[in-house]
């Protein structure tokens, strides 16, 4: 369900009750235009003052019942949820919950048609409303009112037709209610034209000479799009891509791999994906509701929105991963754990602690949610940069780098023990004790919380932390902030 899209468009104000149109001003993460969701939850979903899931965002509307078609003028991307604006101005909903991964609304197709089936199955329940979970438990009789029989002539006004889940919801031209065109995989209508079935497809339909009504507003690659997509009245064929994609691992339980694009669950592999790892995967293919992923290495299939009818959860993400160089320092009084992967959970923690103030070299950066896991150069350990919320490190911070012509010399007449970290922390200090007078070479220089600090090293593998104010500069050599900088002095950008 989430999109590889990058958002261009704009924003809107919530309460203004004017809809958005194709004028709206360019922003990062968003885009504008017209779509249509159907909401699925069963409990509905609570529209919201602001794209964010914060309690203070929580409107005084109603839920929006599961099986309503809302239309959408904005869409917002914030992690693994796509924000959702209400063409009206109502209020914002969200695709996934930012909470559980559970997915409250699908993105789908309306089509206006004038068409006619026969009813292929013993028996049809109608249904009271567009509703995923009578697909897999069909409603009572006396809930829709009635139901089908076979051989059945009926007249359909409206398709609903998800975009990632196999099927489509006929809308019953006289009012009765809505019925599928198919149930647990088999086709239950079969198209009836000039007087019998169309034995071409059951699912073959001309495509209306006009753009169905609601799409008018739609931009015209948007609308041909639509077009061509609406020549099929049930599923869409399978559609697989290749390619290099990074996925995380979101279910909090893991994932089984699969030995084929399946949800069967006779196809499950011994190898179990834990939550926070991170995958290469190499093609990509829709299929039952999800987008099935084929990992390289391990070897097998994974899934990324679950499979099912009800309860549908997003299993995986697409992330992006960044490679750079960034510094970064604890800063919180409890320290901060290393983890063998991108998880909160205690069983990702490996045991290893970096105390407040130490600094860490970062050499990848992976956004899930507000949260950035960041990797050390050592390539094993991760650390996020916050916390239920609350951030645990500063950074990314500027790092500046000396060549080997800046030489300082030790100031104090005591001499001064070098630091494993720019702090003021006792566990900091090391038995490295450099004399006064003592030359040593200024590789890197900090500022933090209003103090500087340089990273020093003297010949023999010496090296530390100590203030500026405890160096000065030697006959031979230029120090920045002493005498002219250094040649070549670079720093770590801010990014």
């Amino acid at each position: 369900m989430l999109s590889g899209l990058r958002r261009s468009m704009s924003s809107t104000f919530i309460g203004s009750k004017q809809p958005l149109t194709s004028d709206c001003a360019v922003a990062q993460d968003e885009e504008c235009g017209l779509w249509r969701y159907l909401v699925v939850d069963t409990s509905g979903v609570r529209p919201r003052t602001d794209a964010s899931y914060g309690k203070e965002t929580k409107s005084g509307m109603a839920r929006v019942k599961e099986g309503t078609l809302v239309d959408i003028s904005l869409r917002r991307r914030g992690g693994w949820t796509t924000w959702l604006c209400m063409r009206e101005g109502e209020g914002w909903l969200h695709d996934i919950s930012p909470k559980d991964h559970k997915v409250r609304l699908i993105e789908v197709d309306l089509l206006h048609v004038d068409w006619q089936f026969q009813v292929t199955s013993q028996s049809l329940p109608v249904f009271p409303k567009p509703s995923l979970q009578f697909l897999s438990k069909p409603p009572l009789t006396s809930m829709a009112g009635e139901s089908l029989s076979h051989g059945e002539l009926i007249s359909v006004s409206q398709r609903i037709r998800p975009l990632n889940i196999k099927g489509s919801f006929l809308k019953l031209a006289d009012g009765r209610g809505w019925v599928p065109d198919s149930l647990k995989g088999h086709q239950v209508l079969a198209r009836w034209q000039n007087g019998s079935v169309d034995s071409s497809s059951a699912c073959e339909a001309e495509v209306p000479q006009n753009i169905p009504s609601g799409h008018s507003e739609m931009r015209p690659q948007m609308a041909q799009e639509i077009e061509e997509s609406e020549r099929i009245v049930g599923s869409p064929p399978e559609v697989s891509e290749r390619g290099a994609w990074d996925y995380i691992v979101l279910d909090p339980c893991g994932m089984h791999l699969r030995g084929s694009p399946t949800y069967d669950k006779t196809e499950k592999l011994a190898t179990k994906l834990l939550e926070g790892e991170l995958v290469k995967v190499v093609e990509r293919q829709l299929g039952d509701g999800t987008t099935f992923l084929r990992l390289d290495s391990p070897s097998g299939w994974a899934f990324d929105v679950q499979p099912t009818t009800t309860k549908k959860r997003q299993r995986m993400l697409e992330v992006v991963v960044e490679e750079g160089s960034w510094f970064y320092r604890a800063s919180v009084p409890g320290g901060l754990a290393l983890r063998s992967r991108c998880s909160c959970a205690d069983d990702a923690k490996t045991g290893v602690r970096h105390e407040h103030g130490a600094v860490l070299v970062v050499n990848q950066r992976v956004r899930v949610g507000d949260t950035f896991f960041l990797r050390t150069e050592d390539e094993v350990s991760w650390f996020m940069d916050r916390k239920a919320g609350k951030q645990v490190v500063e950074g990314p911070l500027v790092m500046n780098t000396h060549d080997a012509g800046c030489l300082v010399a030790v100031r104090p007449l005591q001499g001064i023990h070098l630091l494993s970290a720019p702090t003021r922390n006792r566990w900091a200090i090391t038995n490295m004790v450099l004399l006064k007078g003592a030359r040593v070479q200024l590789l890197r220089s900090i500022d933090v919380e209003g103090e500087s600090w340089w990273y020093v090293k003297k010949p023999g593998g010496m090296e530390g932390w100590s203030f500026d104010f405890n160096f000065e500069g030697v006959a031979d050599s230029q120090v920045p902030g002493l005498d002219e900088p250094c040649r070549n002095q670079a720093s770590v950008p801010v990014c």
